[in-house]
């Protein structure tokens, strides 16, 4: 579908930059903030906060047996940092980093109650939130990742679980990457940051076109012009937001700690650390959540060993904040190292090889789900492949959506490839893609985010034309290449990972 770009971009630009501001009004890069310690949180709008008014710690918090806070010298970041406790002293520690909210710790409020009743619960406002020093500092990952265990060894020796959110959880993937021997259990809830900007970009486009529904097929060409007019716009302000953001002082200096924070994050590849968490980990998610789609969830569940994820009905990017029972449902017994039972997103391995074949011709909107040998789709639009387990998928002159899949030629023969994509948009979540060259393209647009390739020959192979490949955390092995790949290239024919 590369040759078709310079026709698609004469087709009303102006129409498709209206729809590109409509799909991605209320929704910020990754990140979201709370301004209110009581309301359920509906502010996906706000990127990042401005400070807001220091609120102090209710009653019902202070009141907890065992209940200190006080501020410390921040390490890494060199200013303060506001630092409480709860629960039993003899109890095992339970550390909990907030994300980009405007009253930092707050947003742990509604769950800190029970989780102290049997846990030594450490909570901070990271630097540059609420009750912590701001200042211009380098707020990024990494750095709050060190802050998180410098603080945990100050005041907590030894292993400790750890709980993440949005940020924090962005956060808690560095830590548990950084220290596996301290961290003895993870639960990461709505992780932000983790997909590639460009592929945040079009993922809010794609939630924008499902609303469509039945009305989808009328607006494509609209599709179609808002990805190519905006498509460049994420990539360029992701690369100038690390070369100046990150790393001149002078600018960074216009910007509020939070901003830099999520600048930061969106910056940063989380690819290298999730090949490092070692922690049982369970991912908890809104199953409304616009800030991080549950498109992420697939693609740290498919790098963290298909780790377990339950997803809360009718919640959005605030679990902790918005159902707060059902948080600790599944957060309690996981502390405990019991449960829940929550299985990931992948397929199950079966009981053998399928026999089935399936096909889509000229069609619109089909969808596939199961055990099958062979899947051919030939100018199709909107198919959607989940939790599919196949020995190969042939994709010609469509669009396709695939989520978790297991694509595996059990017995590939020289040159053959598992998935062959030709003159399509091929947009893949989560899952592993094995054979003698696991994905062969030509002519085509792959979106991977979380994704696996694994080739005895290639991971991946441009026979003709180009492909313009977008890999949000994938990991790509082959005779040539054990890498992760977290960027958006342009590939040229003959070109081989």
């Amino acid at each position: 579908m590369l040759e078709a770009r310079a026709m698609r971009r004469r087709r009303s630009a102006a129409i498709g930059v209206w729809l590109l501001v409509l799909a991605l009004t209320g929704m910020p890069w990754g990140c979201a903030s709370a301004t209110d310690d009581t309301a359920a949180s509906e502010t996906e709008s706000e990127v990042a906060p401005e400070p807001h008014p220091i609120v102090p710690d209710p009653e019902w918090i202070t009141s907890l047996p065992g209940y200190v806070a006080e501020r410390i010298p921040a390490p890494v970041f060199g200013n303060e940092a506001y630092v409480l406790e709860a629960g039993p002293e003899d109890a095992p520690t339970v550390v909990l980093v907030h994300g980009i909210a405007g009253l930092g710790a707050h947003d742990w409020y509604r769950v800190l109650p029970e989780i102290a009743k049997h846990h030594r619960v450490l909570a901070f406002d990271l630097p540059g939130f609420h009750r912590s020093s701001g200042g211009n500092k380098l707020y990024s990952p990494v750095n709050y990742a060190d802050f998180v265990l410098e603080v945990a060894a100050e005041r907590r020796p030894g292993p400790f679980l750890l709980i993440g959110h949005s940020l924090g959880a962005a956060v808690a993937i560095e830590v548990a990457a950084r220290d596996p021997d301290r961290v003895e259990r993870l639960i990461l809830a709505d992780v932000a940051g983790i997909l590639h900007p460009k592929a945040f970009y079009f993922e809010a486009i794609a939630r924008t076109n499902a609303k469509l529904g039945g009305f989808a097929r009328l607006f494509e060409g609209i599709r179609d012009a808002a990805r190519d007019a905006g498509e460049h716009v994420p990539d360029a302000y992701a690369k100038a937001s690390e070369a100046t953001i990150l790393n001149d002082e002078r600018v960074r200096g216009f910007l509020n700690p939070g901003r830099i924070a999520a600048t930061a994050l969106m910056a940063h590849d989380f690819g290298p650390a999730l090949g490092r968490v070692k922690a049982p980990t369970l991912l908890v998610w809104g199953e409304r959540d616009k800030v991080a789609p549950l498109r992420t969830a697939r693609a740290v569940s498919s790098r963290l060993g298909n780790a377990p994820v339950v997803v809360l009905e009718g919640v959005a990017h605030n679990p902790m904040r918005e159902a707060p029972d059902r948080f600790l449902e599944v957060a309690l017994p996981w502390l405990a190292g019991t449960g829940p039972d929550a299985a990931g997103l992948e397929p199950a391995p079966g009981d053998g090889p399928s026999e089935t074949d399936a096909e889509c011709r000229s069609r619109h909107g089909v969808s596939f789900e199961g055990a099958y040998r062979r899947i051919t789709i030939d100018t199709c639009r909107g198919v959607v492949l989940r939790n599919v387990r196949a020995e190969h998928v042939e994709i010609r002159r469509s669009v396709v959506r695939i989520e978790s899949p297991v694509i595996e030629d059990p017995s590939p023969e020289a040159g053959s490839a598992a998935l062959e994509a030709v003159k399509s948009e091929v947009t893949i979540s989560g899952g592993r893609i094995r054979g003698a060259i696991a994905i062969s393209s030509s002519s085509s647009e792959l979106d991977l985010a979380g994704t696996t390739l694994q080739g005895s020959e290639a991971a991946l192979l441009v026979p003709q034309g180009s492909t313009n490949l977008l890999c949000s955390v994938c990991r790509i092995e082959s005779p040539d290449q054990q890498i992760f790949l977290h960027d958006s290239i342009d590939l040229v024919r003959g070109t081989r990972y």
